[in-house]
């Protein structure tokens, strides 16, 4: 079994040195799965409104280049999660 990368060997030895020899890149597929994982929150019943937000600081009627760094702000009020686009 995979004798021409030397992962021959006695019973279960094979596996460990293809393990360790992989270990790289099933590293980098745990990270990734976790990476994609984490990133699946979406937001069931959002509510389209006609407001403006209050917003601190005031960034309403402000046009920010999109090759700017994110805009820190508050949103004030009782809400619990804000879909910003």
């Amino acid at each position: 079994m995979f004798c021409a990368r030397g992962f021959a060997g006695g019973r279960g030895r094979g596996i460990i040195k293809m393990f360790q020899y992989y270990q790289h890149y099933y590293i980098i597929g745990v990270v990734f799965s976790v990476f994609l994982a984490s990133c699946t929150e979406t937001v069931d019943d959002a509510v389209p409104s006609d407001k403006v937000p209050a917003l601190f600081p005031d960034y309403i009627g402000v046009t920010i280049p999109a090759t700017i760094a994110p805009m820190n702000f508050n949103v004030e009020g009782d809400v619990d999660k804000v879909d910003v686009v």
